[in-house]
């Protein structure tokens, strides 16, 4: 996101100014703000930061291969210009946002706040995100520098590529080394990305290719004859509106599908400034938001979040959200105006900017230091708080460490109940792990859990976080079900209001099908349901309520809609409507442990009884 570049006409290019990629820049920031905002439309959105790294990967080997060329590349001068380009507008919204998380946020929210500024400040943030949180999450919508994930890896880029480059050019093999990292790169992501999702999107190996490509231009190691470069420049654009508009946060990326943005800002790049695409990123306005875009990058995120936090709401409503967006593009050419172009001007004193900078990083790891330390300081917030939102961690003792092991696992280690055979199984989507201590108290006979994210209790089922998984660990489940002679009772459960909502009465006349399985193998069905779907993450929407003296969160508890024949229903609905909303959620769906043992397992008991007799 930092750097201008352009071209002298060539079939190569060069780093004269050239304001179609400033319009490059406006696109890709524009895409990944519509996509944050949670508008419709752009599901691949957040594909605009892959934009970025190829323009940062071209501009930075252009200035350091031209550099080099001509003996005059210096490290201190190059870090210098990084630094001015980089550190005052950072320094600026992280101290900002973290003096709004002082006064706004819960405990919990101000220490994770803390950490990430540390390791936004020094240059880790991608690293810290990706141990801890999941860009595609929606309860990470409140994570004020999650998107600072993204100059972690530039700015590491920044530090390892230049020493390997002029190393390179020292030996006569910088195409060598940029073509073998990029290379290694692009392997390496297309290895890790289905087994490490995380890792491959958040770190610097799995992501370099992207900046490789683009120091493979600066290089001049692609050209594009002149009666091509309309149509190269075009299709470039295409790809870029094409991973846009049909890559989703359900596949998995980058992997292969980072081609396309990749490819296509190349494309663009590469076709030099005549193409219509580059008159048509050259419109004045759009030059204008690609000149603000680090600004506009920076600021943007944190106000959505606190926008979010303001509502207790993880999903703004579209006015909200293009409020927000339009007060960012304020705040950015402010930010533009008065911190980075004072900033970056040669008639500015290094000095200076440096000691501005670094004074104010310094206070910003003081302030973080003492948030830490301080346990996200709950003191600030008025009695009771914290209590509310500390629902959060009260849920089941399985529900966590059961969810997503398979079957051999959950043989093993996910027993519930007395000791010994088991005779009754809990099988089910994350909500049967939730549930499985209530299960445990209200059967009082030996059991068995087996969970597994997404997934209802239905063999076949195609969709889920890990479509694979949830059939191979439903087909052995049915399997073991049906064999087992200790087991006389399986107790099915799921998010059955969202699974109705989604697929309707084809998925209950598969689940029929399960149903009247287990019947024909002497078993006796029991489905817990009604539990309600609240939309928000109860104990955070209901602590912030309490935060702000606000009325308490009220739940809609309709009554289960379970449509299937030969089971023993238990209706938990009515009974979720009679206590205080906020004791029983762990997040926004899932049950809490006070819900479990108070409402869940007196229910199930009964209708154990009651069909016993």
């Amino acid at each position: 996101m930092a750097g201008q570049a352009g071209s002298n006409g060539a079939s190569h290019v060069s780093l004269g100014y050239r304001p179609e990629i400033d319009g490059l820049r406006a696109i890709a920031v524009l895409f990944v703000l519509w996509f944050h905002a949670g508008l419709s439309g752009l599901p691949g959105g957040f594909t605009g930061v892959d934009v970025f790294f190829v323009l940062s990967g071209y501009l930075i080997t252009s200035i350091i291969h031209r550099e080099a060329q001509d003996g005059r590349f210096s490290f201190a001068f190059f870090y210098q210009r990084r630094f001015r380009r980089i550190a005052p507008a950072l320094v600026t919204v992280t101290a900002v946002t973290i003096a709004a998380g002082y006064v706004l946020l819960l405990s919990h929210e101000l220490d994770e706040l803390a950490r990430s500024a540390l390791a936004t400040i020094t240059m880790v943030s991608n690293i810290y995100f990706w141990r801890s949180a999941n860009y595609f999450d929606s309860a990470e919508g409140i994570v004020p520098l999650l998107h600072t994930w993204s100059l972690g890896v530039e700015e590491q880029f920044y530090l390892l590529f230049p020493g390997a480059l002029v190393l390179a050019e020292r030996i006569g093999r910088p195409r060598l080394a940029v073509v073998g990292l990029g290379v290694c790169s692009f392997l390496l992501c297309l290895l890790v990305t289905g087994p490490a999702p995380a890792a491959s999107f958040y770190l610097l190996p799995t992501r370099g290719w992207e900046l490789m490509t683009g120091a493979v231009l600066a290089l001049r190691m692609v050209s594009v004859p002149t009666e091509a470069r309309q149509t190269a420049g075009v299709a470039g654009l295409a790809l870029i509106i094409t991973a846009a508009v049909l890559i989703s946060p359900a596949d998995p990326f980058p992997g292969w599908r980072a081609l396309l943005p990749t490819v296509g800002t190349a494309l663009v790049i590469v076709s030099g400034g005549e193409s219509s695409a580059a008159r048509a990123l050259s419109w004045p306005p759009l030059v204008y938001v690609g000149r603000i875009s680090y600004s506009l990058y920076l600021w943007h995120w944190p106000l959505l979040v606190f926008l979010k936090y303001w509502r207790a709401d993880l999903q703004l409503p579209t006015a909200w959200a293009i409020g927000g967006l339009a007060f960012a593009f304020v705040l950015a050419a402010a930010s533009y105006r008065w911190i980075e172009l004072p900033a970056r001007k040669p008639s500015t004193q290094f000095r200076r900017v440096f000691i501005a900078a670094t004074a104010a990083a310094a206070a910003i790891l003081g302030v973080a230091g003492i948030a830490i330390a301080g346990k996200g300081l709950p003191q600030r917030l008025p009695p009771g708080v914290d209590a509310i939102d500390s629902v959060r961690n009260a849920y089941a003792p399985l529900a966590h460490s059961c969810t997503d092991v398979g079957v051999d696992y959950a043989l093993a280690h996910c027993h519930i109940g007395p000791a010994g055979p088991p005779e009754v199984l809990l099988w089910g989507d994350s909500h049967a792990a939730a549930i499985s201590e209530a299960v445990a108290h209200a059967m009082n006979r030996p059991g068995l859990l087996i969970s597994t994210g997404e997934c209802p209790p239905l063999p076949g089922w195609p969709n889920g976080w890990n479509p694979a998984a949830c059939r191979a660990t439903n087909a052995r489940t049915m399997l073991f079900a049906e064999r087992n002679q200790n087991i006389h009772s399986v107790i099915l459960s799921a998010r059955w209001t969202q699974l109705n909502q989604e697929h309707g009465i084809r998925f209950w006349q598969k689940m029929q099908e399960v149903v009247d399985r287990l019947d024909a193998a002497g078993k006796r069905v029991i489905v817990v349901a009604g539990v309600p779907d609240p939309g928000v993450d109860v104990p955070w929407a209901s602590a912030i309520r309490a935060r702000f003296g606000r009325p308490p969160l009220q739940l809609k508890c309709p009554r289960a809609h379970v449509p299937l024949n030969g089971i023993i229903l238990v209706d938990v609905s009515a009974q979720f409507c009679r206590s205080p909303a906020y004791r029983l959620f762990s997040d926004s769906n899932h049950p809490s442990r006070f819900a479990g043992l108070e409402i869940i397992a007196p229910a199930i008991r009964d209708a154990d009884r009651g069909s016993a007799k």
